[in-house]
């Protein structure tokens, strides 16, 4: 079964007119560091948290954590031990 994976890097506000005013190499601030662990959601539901990187000249997530239960996260070592 395929589900739709969203990763969220941060977010921010914009004024209707800031939004209607971005152009091309702007930069635009997020409310998180650049070394913040990104959310990884599936079909909506926080699943895992992560850290960016990049392999094989391609953007990735290593995931080092999995959401629980109220979004607990769970080392992901751990998480795999307990699906043994």
């Amino acid at each position: 079964m395929r589900k739709s994976l969203r990763i969220e890097l941060g977010r921010t506000w914009l004024a209707g007119q800031q939004a209607a005013e971005l152009e091309v190499g702007d930069l635009v601030e997020l409310d998180v560091s650049a070394d913040s662990p990104v959310d990884v959601y599936a079909d909506g539901a926080l699943v895992a948290r992560g850290l960016p990187g990049a392999m094989d000249g391609k953007l990735c997530v290593r995931i080092t954590e999995l959401a629980g239960a109220g979004a607990d996260y769970v080392p992901a070592e751990r998480a795999e031990e307990a699906m043994r």
